[in-house]
């Protein structure tokens, strides 16, 4: 014991005689455990922090499927969900949920509130219990029941001031009365971002099956797993579609764990996997730097090795204070990387412009300090086991002569030069990633969206179906606020639309186009649906291709129903032909609905995002299908945040009790839709560029040791007459190899390594060979800067000082 001690002692003693080497250790191990920190950090909060529910590890998320129509996942029909819950035997519980909006009047301002209706039994499935009042009960979950609602911890304290007499009070949603009966504990928001949940309150009987909109969580019982779930539910999923195959013909069901429904399980896995790969090259190359400081280190210090083993100090003994002394720069490395590690992970949050469910936690907890001293601890023995080998077996003839060949310091090189190209080839992959991320992403960026979010601004408004339960007065209502909107300065054109390009809001709707074959059960063509006033496309900058867009006139009661179709749509059923005056309606065949004749052709729009492919769509005049809930856009001839006030002014001119949200202009929401994309372009970049720094430190730091190692020979030649140059390019050439091999493994690796990002990127291969040949030639030309500083230094010594010193 009191030889450890001494040894850390000692450790302590030596690095504060060499303060300038320990700096450069600590900082570059700092880097990289603060790297590896910060990742970790947001994988513990996403994947290894449990959920704030009971037995989450038995919850599961439930979806139907239509693989036939190209629909891998899609919602549930209530009659569906029913007979699940009927017939399986593998869950203790399975419960229904859909999405609400509520507009919350009363007690403040007029606010739209998120909400989620769900059969009675949610809280029971989930495991979680109000933290004031009481849970649902069955009776309240059956057509005309009471409506209650519970409301979250966050709505209770925001908007209530955390009033515990809330319980049993009415609150007006959507101008009708709701009785709070609970308030939910603190980090429960469940699914996502609920604020206020009630009874869904369905029948069997009112539900058809056609109508796919919930979503079903189940609790597993005990000792079930998801492959016998998985069979289970396949047998029930061919028993409906035996019993009603109009509706349930080829659709079938799939089960997962809840936590991948929570969040975007594919992109945010992958995204993930490559963080923590990148940081740990980063890892590994600051390690590297270490290793190599310490070698040089180590052969500065061989004679006092010598002298200690000499004196009676085993190899072991030696090895024990080397190593006391890296695990010291280790656990100081941890303690800067617990600083830039808790910075680079605000950096990152503050990138993701979308709201944190509560569930996510990325505190720096128990798991997060344990990782970082085990890291570090790791490190320590990792950067410092070879060197400290390598010096412990020096030569005592040899070391302890002022003069000689040192052993020590030729295997030391070696391993030095072998550090390098490891350190080069990491670094390589990661530039190449990060390139080819770049590139993607630039490309991405010129992919035209079919519209012109410049000088856009919206704002959604909702309306109560009680104060507008009929369609002409939600017509009318957004007719009088186009009017007012219109007539203020500075606006072009106005308009509104159920749902925006690039939201995240889209509806699917069935079709049939006449004269097209029958398609079997099931498979009627879905295409996306939105529901528009005159003058959208000249607001959001949509070219009409053909034909005309709607007028005050589409949609009156006397007048024929009109349709504008994509080219998408229109490509897909009339290839060559002139789609103008075709028809289709809602539904299958035998749909009652009415013809709609096509009267225009718009460019195409990525309504889901610029990387993802452009599915088939139209649109239909809001006075042929009045909708409550629209989006108003409106094109400025200047800024259009200076456009927000007014533009909410003048819907409140029209009803004052109306709230408004999401009001963002169109590049915002562009910006918005890119998030994911632009911080993992952002994160590689940074990791790549520190990789680069820490490579060409490196290589510096390899080709200065060589010189000190060479001065005696660099004199010798200069003496003979060699010149600056030849020296020049002596030293040069040793920095070149080592890179140049270390380019070559690097290739050969990230040909392998970057198939694993090909989903992330958008319209270049894995394999570029563009982006590898301008990464390599990047490394290359930064190697030869980092090799020229100290070859630079070896040129100008001066044989007749080189000669007397040695």
């Amino acid at each position: 014991m009191i030889n450890g001690v001494s040894d850390w002692r000692f450790g302590l003693r030596s690095l504060r005689k060499h303060p300038g080497f320990a700096a450069v250790a600590v900082l570059t191990l700092g880097l990289g455990i603060g790297a590896n920190a910060a990742i970790f950090c947001i994988v513990n909060g996403l994947f290894l922090r449990p959920l704030p529910y009971a037995d989450q590890e038995r919850l599961c998320d439930l979806n139907e499927t239509a693989p036939k129509i190209g629909l891998t996942q899609m919602s549930v029909s209530y009659p569906d969900f029913a007979d699940w819950r009927d017939r399986n035997k593998v869950f203790d519980g399975l419960a229904l949920y859909g999405g609400r909006s509520f507009i919350l009047t009363g007690k403040g301002e007029p606010e739209v509130i998120r909400g989620l209706a769900a059969t009675s039994d949610l809280f029971t499935v989930l495991g979680v219990k109000p933290a004031i009042g009481r849970d649902f009960r069955p009776e309240e979950d059956r057509p005309g029941g009471e409506r209650v609602i519970i409301v979250s911890h966050g709505l209770w304290q925001n908007r209530f001031g955390g009033d515990r007499s809330l319980v049993g009070q009415v609150l007006s949603l959507n101008d009708q009365s709701y009785t709070v009966i609970g308030v939910m504990p603190p980090n429960i928001n469940f699914p996502q971002f609920a604020q206020i949940w009630t009874p869904i309150r369905l029948s069997r009987t009112e539900e058809g099956r056609g109508n796919h909109s919930y979503r079903v969580v189940g609790k597993l019982k005990r000792g079930v797993n998801l492959r016998g779930a998985q069979a289970n539910m396949d047998g029930i999923a061919g028993q409906l579609a035996a019993e009603f195959p109009p509706s349930n013909a080829d659709v079938g069901i799939t089960i997962k764990p809840l936590r991948e429904q929570l969040i975007d399980a594919p992109f945010i896995q992958l995204a993930m996997t490559i963080f923590m790969g990148c940081v740990g090259f980063v890892l590994l190359i600051a390690c590297g730097n270490v290793a190599s400081l310490l070698l040089g280190r180590a052969a500065e210090r061989e004679r006092e090795i010598a002298v200690r083993t000499a004196l009676g100090s085993g190899q072991w003994r030696v090895l024990r204070l080397l190593l006391a002394e890296s695990l010291i720069l280790g656990i100081c490395g941890g303690a800067l990387g617990l600083l830039l590690g808790r910075a680079g992970r605000d950096l990152m949050l503050a990138g993701v412009p979308v709201d944190i469910p509560l569930w996510m936690n990325f505190d720096f907890d128990f798991r997060v300090l344990g990782f970082v001293l085990l890291l570090s601890i790791a490190t320590g023995i990792a950067f410092g086991l070879a060197p400290g080998l390598t010096a412990s077996k020096v030569n005592l003839n040899q070391g302890l002569k002022d003069l000689g060949t040192r052993s020590s310091s030729r295997s030391g090189g070696r391993m030095q030069s072998v550090l390098v190209v490891a350190e080069v080839a990491l670094a390589l992959v990661l530039l190449i990633g990060a390139g080819l991320m770049m590139k993607g992403f630039l490309r991405l960026l010129d992919v035209e969206p079919g519209f012109e979010p410049e000088n856009v601004a919206t704002m959604s408004v909702g309306l109560p179906q009680t104060r507008y339960p009929e369609d002409r007065q939600q017509v009318a209502f957004f007719d009088e606020v186009l009017r007012r909107v219109r007539s203020l300065p500075g606006v072009k054109s106005a308009a509104a639309a159920s749902n925006l390009p690039m939201t995240g809001n889209n509806w699917g709707m069935g079709y049939t186009v006449e004269g097209a074959p029958a398609p079997p059960p099931g498979r009627v063509p879905v295409a996306n649906h939105r529901v528009v006033t005159p003058g959208y496309f000249l607001a959001l900058g949509i070219r009409l291709i053909r034909g005309r867009d709607f007028d005050e006139r589409d949609g009156m009661p006397d007048t024929r129903q009109v349709i504008v179709v994509d080219e998408s749509l229109a490509n897909l059923h009339w290839p060559g032909a002139d789609p103008l005056g075709k028809r289709l309606k809602y539904g299958g065949p035998t749909s009652k609905q009415p013809w709609m004749t096509v009267i225009g052709v718009v460019r195409d729009v990525r309504h889901y995002g610029l990387d993802r492919e452009i599915r088939p769509g139209f649109y239909v005049p809001m006075r042929q299908m009045p909708r409550s809930y629209m989006t108003v856009a409106v094109r400025t001839s200047n800024d259009p945040l200076a456009l927000m006030d007014s533009l909410r002014a003048q819907i409140w001119e029209v009803d004052r009790g109306l709230p408004v949200r999401d009001a963002m202009t169109m590049n915002e929401i562009m910006e918005r839709s890119l998030w994911q994309n632009r911080l993992t372009f952002w994160v590689l970049q940074v990791f790549a560029i520190v990789a680069l720094v820490l490579a060409a430190v490196g290589i510096y730091g390899v080709v200065s040791y060589s010189v000190n190692q060479r001065t005696r020979e660099i004199g010798v030649r200069m003496a003979l007459g060699a010149g600056r140059r030849a020296i020049l390019g002596l030293v040069i050439r040793r920095g070149m190899f080592l890179t140049v091999f270390g380019v070559a493994i690097g290739l050969a690796s990230g040909l392998a390594l970057t198939r694993v990002m090909s989903t992330m990127l958008f319209g270049i291969s894995a394999t570029d060979p563009a982006t590898f040949g301008l990464v390599g030639a990047l490394l290359i030309l930064t190697a030869l800067l980092a090799c020229y500083i100290p070859a630079r230094r070896a040129s100008r010594v001066d044989p007749i000082v080189a000669l007397r010193c040695e």
